[in-house]
């Protein structure tokens, strides 16, 4: 940053979260307050497959063609989130929690759901086999 007008990378999207001092943001200082809505935007920079292992909320976030019976989402909470042409086959859901979300075209074959929560959420052109609700 050359000058006083420079702006860090996204700077007009970090002034959207009132909980922070952009000037703090823009000079470096981390503030021990965090937003959850700021974590969300970051976490939108990374790879869904990514984010999925490092995180264990995840909001607003689309997820194709992923086969959850590879990657480890127990105890996983989805807020309005998209899983498009995604594979549940033998997917371990334990403890996870979806609310708001929608499935598209996915299979869900027999899945482990002990104590998982399902609000608000739609499923179109999915296949459902094994699922007790």
């Amino acid at each position: 940053m050359n000058g006083k007008n420079d702006k860090p990378k996204n700077a007009e999207q970090l002034e959207m979260f009132p909980v922070f001092d952009i000037n703090a943001i823009k000079a470096g200082v981390q503030s021990k307050r965090r937003s959850s809505s700021l974590k969300n935007f970051a976490q939108n920079d990374t790879a869904p497959e990514k984010e999925l292992e490092s995180s264990s909320f995840h909001v607003n976030r689309t997820y194709t063609g992923l086969d959850f019976a590879e990657i480890n989402i127990q105890t996983h909470e989805f807020e309005n989130c998209t899983f498009k042409s995604c594979h549940f086959i033998k997917a371990s859901l334990a403890e996870c929690v979806f609310r708001d979300c929608i499935f598209e075209t996915c299979e869900s074959v027999v899945p482990v759901l002990e104590g998982t929560q399902i609000f608000g959420t739609s499923f179109n052109s999915c296949k459902l086999m094994g699922l007790n609700f």
